[in-house]
């Protein structure tokens, strides 16, 4: 088994070849860059340092329906390839480095994640990643509807844009031991041309894999996963979770408690009662539990700058800034400014 994820984090340069006699070659940047817009995400691509006129790309990807497998391999005398996602993504991408090392910028953070490494990049987010010219990578998206359907399945009290995942490089050989024994199969069966990856069954199956050891990173999917488990099932009425789903629905807009009530279907009476006794606090106390949770998250990605505290804090329903960092400081034990600058 290790051999193989060795295999796939380090692959042998027959597996880059069939991998390449395979795949989609394009030689020009501007084609390089529409291709990948439309099979993968919008984004800009530049090179740096030195340039080629011998540029290459090569491209092979599996399809599985919510979830694809992309293998992108470059070629060139370029000092670097840096690629920007300049529009918040729909969903959660994976990178997995096969050959070279990529630099991730994501908000404060810029972290590097080597070959037996891996990051996670959470949904809605803008990042940049940088390569070497003369490198391989494997880009695993999984779309938002598919994680909201899964999520489902599962009986889970979760969004697609709940899941939170760390800015930081995994190691295959601790976190990432299913994630890459099922890549090493996709890849293997890419590389060969298996017919084994057009099966149904087969795609649902390596799907539901992925997602699952995806999902295990994030802290949010982890709790609510052990709470399950635990028989720890959340008993409160239906008109609690119409409460709390409209008011994820309008975290940015300003709402007052007859809105709430309205959107939950009980009366104003029933719903702090239930608020009471299922969530240990009141509606309006409960909404800025959650904004603050959303404005904090906004705040670690968001890049430093001088009106970027007044933007997140608008974004999330707050527009008494002196109020609103008051209130973050008291829930985070520091100030909305302090932990946007933490990482500069």
């Amino acid at each position: 088994m290790m051999d193989q994820i060795r295999e796939i984090a380090q692959p042998a340069s027959a597996l880059r070849g069939k991998l390449r006699g395979t795949g989609i070659k394009l030689d020009e940047i501007s084609a390089i860059q529409g291709h990948m817009d439309q099979e993968v995400s919008h984004h800009q691509l530049a090179l740096l340092g030195r340039r080629s006129n011998d540029v290459a790309m090569w491209h092979r990807s599996v399809d599985m329906g919510g979830i694809a497998v992309h293998y992108v391999d470059y070629q060139c005398n370029a000092l670097a390839a840096t690629v920007v996602i300049d529009q918040p993504q729909d969903g959660i991408m994976l990178k997995l480095p096969l050959s070279g090392s990529t630099r991730v910028s994501i908000g404060p953070h810029d972290y590097m994640v080597r070959p037996n490494e891996f990051t996670v990049i959470r949904h809605g987010v803008r990042y940049r990643s940088t390569m070497a010219g003369d490198s391989c990578h494997l880009a695993v998206t999984i779309s938002s509807d598919w994680l909201q359907n899964y999520l489902s399945t599962q009986d889970l009290h979760l969004r697609s844009s709940d899941l939170s995942f760390a800015p930081v490089s995994y190691d295959i050989d601790r976190e990432g031991v299913l994630l890459s024994g099922v890549l090493n199969s996709v890849i293997l069966g890419l590389a060969r041309g298996d017919g084994v990856l057009n099966t149904p069954a087969v795609l649902t199956h390596l799907k539901e894999l992925i997602t699952s050891a995806v999902l295990s990173l994030s802290p949010e999917y982890r709790q609510a996963d052990q709470r399950r488990i635990s028989g720890l099932t959340d008993e409160a009425p239906a008109y609690v979770h119409r409460a709390e789903q409209f008011m994820r629905d309008h975290l940015g807009t300003p709402i007052e408690i007859a809105d709430i009530v309205r959107g939950s279907g009980a009366t104003k009476r029933t719903l702090h009662a239930g608020f009471r006794k299922h969530r240990g606090t009141t509606p309006m106390a409960y909404l800025k539990r959650l904004r603050l949770s959303a404005a904090k998250a906004a705040l670690e990605q968001a890049e430093p700058g001088r009106n970027a505290v007044t933007e997140v804090a608008t974004a999330h329903g707050f527009f008494h800034l002196g109020r609103f960092s008051s209130d973050f400081k008291a829930a985070y034990g520091l100030l909305p400014s302090e932990l946007l600058n933490r990482h500069r």
